[in-house]
């Protein structure tokens, strides 16, 4: 039996980290003692008919994509929780211990949630990779002001594809497949989901384009290139990126040239998200005199609990921060 992959203690220098790697070490050690003699037909497998298999996701939207696929055959288990983000999280030993047994360890990319690959898992899949190169949108560039740009640091691709239902749809082929591949006895139900789920998603499109509407062409802008799928989606223009490395604040410099481009370029909002950090952002829209709305990436709270309900709170609150203010009846 090949035992899981273990995370070098060495490697590892804060203490919550440490303690993480002495975890998966001692819940390996317990598996190894009382599984080191079991024969390689009794390791595990694809499961059978009748059994229940779990499947494992990093965060709240991949749980939303994959319980409709799922349903009737599989449980889908998320290790985020609200408030979370997947640029800064560490993984816990609760973690190890949810990722025990699963049929599938299901990520976004190794750029965002990349951390996965210090879980024992069995098997892991990347979700990223599935979506069509049509429907990919490249990672925003950098200031411009040094080599490094946002695009090669986090990956060629912008891994936040779960915020267009379109997008979404366009990986139900490969991940149907995929689980089909792991759970053949489940094949059947996976498929027929997956396309009743394609007709759901094609319905909630229409009704997002129709809400969004009025505010089409409108420039905004973002606290980090977390939203772009569904702007670009909705034919809503990102002027600027204030944060264009997640979870990386710019530097004085950089925000002084992004205070002098958003006075000129025409927009009026500029989104940040729940789960990271909004101070450098907010400092700029203050400065450039643009007002700042909070959008949920993540969901995974009441009433943002399902994919549908997740993209249509965000929709509301985009329409309601760029509907035209109504002309006063005395300057009519």
């Amino acid at each position: 039996m090949n035992p899981p992959r273990i995370p070098a203690v060495s490697s590892f220098s804060s203490p919550r980290a440490l303690r993480f790697a002495c975890a998966v070490v001692a819940l390996v050690s317990v598996g190894l003692l009382f599984g080191g003699c079991q024969d390689a037909s009794s390791s595990k497998s694809v499961p059978g008919e009748n059994e229940t298999p779990v499947i494992t996701t990093t965060i709240p939207p991949l749980g939303m994509i994959l319980e409709p696929v799922a349903k009737g055959r599989s449980t889908v288990r998320v290790l985020l929780g609200p408030g979370d983000s997947p640029h800064t999280y560490e993984p816990t030993p609760s973690d190890v211990r949810a990722v025990s047994g699963s049929l599938l360890l299901m990520h976004t990319d190794r750029h965002l949630d990349g951390w996965v690959a210090t879980l024992p898992a069995e098997r892991t899949v990347a979700l990223a990779p599935m979506v069509p190169s049509s429907e990919r949108l490249a990672m925003p560039p950098g200031d411009g002001t040094d080599s490094t740009r946002a695009g090669h640091e986090h990956g060629q691709m912008d891994p936040h594809f779960w915020t267009s239902p379109v997008t979404v749809r366009s990986i139900l082929p490969a991940l149907a497949d995929t689980l089909c591949a792991a759970d053949p006895a489940g094949c059947t139900q996976y498929r027929t989901n997956a396309e009743a789920m394609a007709t759901n998603l094609e319905a909630l499109d229409v009704q997002i384009a129709s809400l969004l509407q009025p505010v089409q062409g409108a420039r905004v802008v973002l606290s980090q290139p977390f939203f772009r799928y569904f702007l670009h989606r909705y034919a809503l223009e990102v002027a600027d990126i204030v944060e264009p490395l997640p979870a990386k604040e710019p530097s004085p410099q950089q925000i002084s040239r992004q205070i002098r481009r958003l006075q000129q370029n025409g927009a009026r909002v500029l989104f940040t998200q729940t789960q990271l950090p909004d101070r450098s952002a907010r400092a700029v829209a203050d400065a450039a005199g643009l007002s700042t709305v909070n959008l949920d990436p993540l969901g995974g709270v009441e009433g943002r609990a399902t994919y549908g309900e997740l993209l249509l709170y965000n929709a509301q609150r985009i329409l309601s921060s760029l509907r035209p203010e109504p002309t006063p009846a005395s300057q009519r």
